[in-house]
């Protein structure tokens, strides 16, 4: 999460931009993460940033997350 006042300014996505662009420089696949059902501004986010909704599930605190990933593509320097 970034400050309110960085929020819409680019630096959320090119702070995932750049993890998952290390992550595949380290031979990673993919990301997986959740969000709160619910949650429209973390989900818009997400889906923003190259997530896919895999499924819902009920955590330990009763609230529905969902549960998403993101796959990354072969570094073609490799």
């Amino acid at each position: 999460m970034t400050n309110a006042s960085l929020q819409r300014q680019g630096i959320g996505s090119g702070i995932i931009q750049k993890l998952c662009s290390d992550l595949n420089k380290l031979h990673f696949h993919s990301v997986q993460l959740s969000w709160v059902k619910g949650n429209q501004q973390a989900e818009q986010f997400w889906l923003k940033n190259g997530f896919s909704a895999l499924h819902e599930t009920v955590s330990t605190s009763a609230l529905s997350v969902i549960a998403a990933k993101r796959r990354l593509q072969p570094d073609a320097t490799s």
